[in-house]
């Protein structure tokens, strides 16, 4: 309710929030995003496997305008959840800018400020190449209880500490050095 986020702001004025999120979690933490900007509260978001949310328009127009600077949407490499719902007719949806893809080694690359469906990210694989797996392991830690069933990554999760200084990282490059210090391949 923007009601609660006024009476918050007024209680904290000095506060920002961090929203993160997988899936469907990732696609709530974007519009929970937008409206904490809306209500003039500075938000930085950090998401995982985020579906789309709006069409063409609705991407335009966020991305031209900067309503989401401090955003960070993770694809792992060909994982489908974020290549849905359709970017075809008649749907058209898209997604605003912007995408940190990890590969299949989970090296992390930075992606176009742009062009929000860069085609040197995860927007490079036709629906035939994506999976599921790919969207239960992201930075090679299992998501989800099937994930740590069917997948055996390095590290199983991460530490709060760990996940806390992710989030609290405020650009890019920021995050991937500190993925780096956790011994993450990026490039």
């Amino acid at each position: 309710c923007p009601c609660g986020s006024v009476k918050l702001k007024a209680l904290f004025p000095t506060y920002s929030v961090k929203t993160t999120g997988h899936s469907l979690g990732a696609a709530l933490a974007y519009l929970t995003q937008l409206d904490l900007i809306k209500a003039g509260i500075p938000t930085t978001m950090y998401n995982f496997g985020q579906p789309r949310v709006g069409n063409q328009e609705f991407s335009a127009f966020v991305t031209a305008n900067n309503l989401t600077p401090n955003s960070y949407r993770v694809v792992h490499n060909k994982d489908m959840v974020p290549h849905t719902p359709s970017s075809e007719f008649p749907l058209w949806f898209e997604h605003a800018c912007l995408e940190v893809w990890e590969d299949q080694s989970h090296v992390v690359h930075g992606c176009s400020t742009s062009v929000c469906e860069d085609p040197k990210c995860s927007y490079q694989f036709g629906a035939i190449a994506q999976n599921t797996a790919d969207h239960l392991l992201y930075l090679n830690h299992c998501i989800g209880e099937a994930a740590a069933t069917t997948l055996a990554p390095k590290k199983q999760t991460l530490s709060f500490n760990e996940l806390n200084f992710l989030i609290n990282m405020l650009n890019t490059n920021n995050i991937i050095n500190a993925l780096k210090s956790w011994g993450f391949g990026v490039l």
